[in-house]
């Protein structure tokens, strides 16, 4: 996992990057898979309370899929 910091409006923030993958041959469909994938993170620990998880786009963009895609994983 990588962790990115950066400025923002005079504050640092601190964003985890989250390694999922997904794949088309699966039974599930995308968005189940990023679910899951971020549930078993959770109960591993490897996200634990005030971590952030990355943005809709930069998900969307680092495993090339639709915005749309993670949005309706995300809710």
């Amino acid at each position: 996992m990588i962790l990115l910091y950066w400025i923002n409006k005079y504050t640092w923030v601190k964003e985890k990057f989250v390694d999922i993958i997904i794949s088309n041959n699966r039974d599930k469909p995308i968005y189940e898979q990023i679910i899951s994938q971020i549930k078993n993170m959770i109960m591993s620990e490897e996200l634990v309370a005030g971590d952030s998880l990355p943005s809709m786009r930069a998900l969307a963009k680092s495993i090339h899929v639709s915005v749309i895609t993670v949005q309706r994983a995300y809710e």
